[in-house]
């Protein structure tokens, strides 16, 4: 193809996007802007996302016909956020979505007035996202996961399924600054139970496979992953991390039931995923013109509890009957 055939194609495509651009903002489309740290295609994306579009969908926020969303991907580099969150605010969008605590920290270091909704808050008043959870004041809102309170709970979950727990290991998200509190919960908790706790900190840029090698040679008798599936620093592929896991023999106690249905042992925690869909009742309230600073937190009632007997099988591991009767489902 000619030089001056491809310079028509991508001033014809640039064209394209202004005109569909200006045409959604003269018929008054709501533009609303997805921040992410991971990147397209991973699970953040076709299964966070793709829950909070559906829900959108029903709420009667059609793509393209009633709504548009603007996605950006940090493709797990953090140091993007700011300017990606940028692009956005020139873009005026009506809102943003920032996936988690980190993300919206970067969203709200470039925009005091675009209001920011997160569904994925860890702690939003002890970082200082919020002013509280009933008056939220700035322009974040959202929900939370409370993690740092489910940290001694799947500490003793894990104790419960490995009689005489004396050495464990927690992998935390070292980016989200949040929690760095559940890691201290967690070791407020092993040292109160007389279990001596390792401490892993995941950082973005990879690298996760080494860490889990440094797991391993630390042998711990088991471990906690509190970190969401979709997380960035697993590139979205959080099945080899549960499968490593698993390869070393180590029980698991996860934070989020996916990483059961890929082979882990048992998790504790919200539903992730239904957090997506309750953060797109937040967008429709904010584009029917409520105010984040007026909007409550949201923190989750309901928590699951899964397990998988073929992977407790492999492991060698007993699940008490008592544990099998208060699951909420299990794998078989």
């Amino acid at each position: 193809m000619r030089r001056r055939d491809i310079l028509s194609l991508g001033l014809g495509a640039s064209a394209t996007l202004l005109t569909r651009r200006v045409a959604a903002q003269s018929s008054g489309m709501p533009r609303v802007g997805v921040l992410d740290a991971s990147a397209p295609g991973t699970y953040s994306d076709t299964v966070y996302w793709s829950a909070f579009q559906a829900q959108m969908t029903a709420l009667g926020y059609v793509s393209e016909k009633t709504v548009r969303y603007d996605f950006r991907w940090a493709a797990g580099d953090l140091s993007r956020l700011p300017e990606l969150a940028s692009q956005l605010v020139r873009e005026r969008v009506r809102l943003i979505m920032a996936r988690s605590t980190p993300v919206a920290l970067a969203a709200r270091s470039v925009t005091k007035e675009v209001p920011i909704i997160v569904p994925l808050m860890a702690d939003p008043v002890g970082i200082g996202l919020v002013d509280s959870l009933a008056r939220p004041g700035g322009n974040i809102t959202g929900l939370s996961t409370i993690s740092a309170d489910l940290s001694s709970k799947r500490l003793e979950l894990l104790r419960e399924i490995v009689p005489g727990l004396s050495r464990a290991a927690i992998l935390w998200d070292a980016t989200n600054p949040a929690f760095a509190l559940s890691a201290r919960h967690t070791e407020d908790a092993a040292r109160t139970l007389g279990i001596a706790l390792q401490v892993f900190g995941v950082q973005s840029g990879g690298g996760i496979g080494d860490l889990l090698d440094a797991v391993r040679k630390s042998q711990p008798q088991g471990l906690i992953v509190a970190i969401p599936a979709g997380a960035a620093q697993f590139g979205g592929d959080f099945t080899s991390v549960t499968a490593s896991i698993a390869q070393q023999g180590i029980p698991a106690v996860y934070a989020e039931k996916e990483y059961i249905k890929a082979g882990g042992l048992l998790s504790y925690g919200p539903n992730y995923i239904d957090l997506f869909r309750r953060a797109a009742i937040y967008a429709d309230k904010v584009l029917k013109g409520a105010r984040p600073a007026d909007i409550p937190v949201e923190e989750p009632t309901k928590f699951e509890m899964v397990v998988n007997l073929k992977t407790a099988k492999a492991l060698g591991v007993t699940i008490s009957p008592m544990m099998l009767t208060r699951a909420d489902e299990v794998i078989e």
